[in-house]
């Protein structure tokens, strides 16, 4: 016989309340549930952004070592540009010393050679006057033919020549000469300049005017027979015995008046003259500069002189 069982019997009520409190229970635990769940993901969201700011903060202080590093670097490097550029100043400083001494010492200089050129310019000019006092007795003949066997006797022999030539005795003006010499030349030249030293102006004038006589009133040119040579004769020149300074200022007159117009150009005393026109005023020629580069004219109508200035060219 099977054992007894003992039932016991619940109210529809009762079933009802029993329910409804294990419904509470299990809302309240997903209710907790949920609540756990949500929190664990906001920590790992937080942790997840707290890692991201390290990192970024991680990042910008590396950054900024770096910069901070850079930064130094730079102001190590400008330290020493700015001690750079000092030392630099101070050369500049001593070098514009350095030129502005130079410069004085080049104006000084330059100062001293202008007193010097002008004291050279002064002093030249004496030596050309005194040059051509010295030679204002003498004639040269240019061309005149050498003898192998010429002796100093041989040269008045061929003034004395000369003074029949060109017909002094008829002047009353015979020429004496008080020497005669020639000026050295090449070895191997056949001819050369014979300088002739007279007593006075008068016969040097009186010489100078027969030989333009005889020239303007023969055919034929002067030559070395009016000297005593034979055959072959070579023309021959009388003239002034100009100093080196007048010799070179007479080629320059005589350029300058054929391009302007200037129908004479003659020397006297030494000196150079020109004239534009037959009874014009003569113009007498200063003297000029070695250095000259070209030649210009300034005449003056109050003394009737004219000047070969000298100028640089450019």
């Amino acid at each position: 016989m099977p054992p007894k069982i003992d039932v016991i019997s619940t109210s529809d009520s009762e079933v009802a309340k029993t329910s409804s409190k294990g419904h509470a229970k299990l809302l309240r635990h997903a209710s907790a549930k949920r609540v756990r769940v949500s929190d664990d993901e906001d920590e790992d969201r937080f942790l997840l952004f707290k890692n991201e700011i390290k990192e970024i903060v991680s990042s910008l202080k590396k950054r900024l070592d770096s910069l901070e590093k850079n930064i130094s670097d730079i102001n190590g490097k400008s330290d020493l540009i700015q001690n750079s550029n000092k030392e630099i100043e101070k050369s500049i400083e001593l070098v514009s010393g350095q030129v502005l001494d130079v410069q004085k010492k080049i104006e000084n200089l330059d100062d001293e050679r202008k007193k010097m050129s002008a004291q050279i310019y002064t002093l030249e000019y004496k030596l050309e006057n005194y040059e051509r006092l010295s030679k204002k007795y003498c004639i040269e003949i240019r061309n005149a033919p050498k003898n192998t066997k010429e002796t100093k006797s041989y040269l008045f022999h061929m003034i004395n020549k000369l003074n029949v030539t060109l017909d002094l005795q008829n002047t009353g003006c015979t020429i004496q000469p008080r020497d005669v010499y020639r000026l050295p030349n090449k070895g191997n030249a056949t001819s050369s300049t014979i300088v002739v030293e007279l007593f006075t102006i008068v016969e040097k004038e009186t010489l100078l005017r027969n030989v333009k006589i005889f020239s303007r009133n023969r055919s034929d040119q002067l030559n070395s027979g009016a000297l005593g040579f034979k055959e072959p004769r070579t023309p021959i020149y009388i003239s002034e015995h100009l100093t080196s300074h007048a010799k070179r200022l007479l080629h320059l007159a005589r350029d300058f008046a054929k391009t302007e117009g200037y129908q004479f150009c003659w020397t006297s005393g030494g000196r150079v003259f020109l004239r534009k026109k037959e009874n014009a005023s003569h113009i007498l020629i200063g003297l000029v500069e070695e250095y000259q580069c070209r030649v210009e004219v300034e005449t003056s109508p109050e003394h009737g002189s004219m000047a070969f200035t000298s100028l640089w060219q450019s």
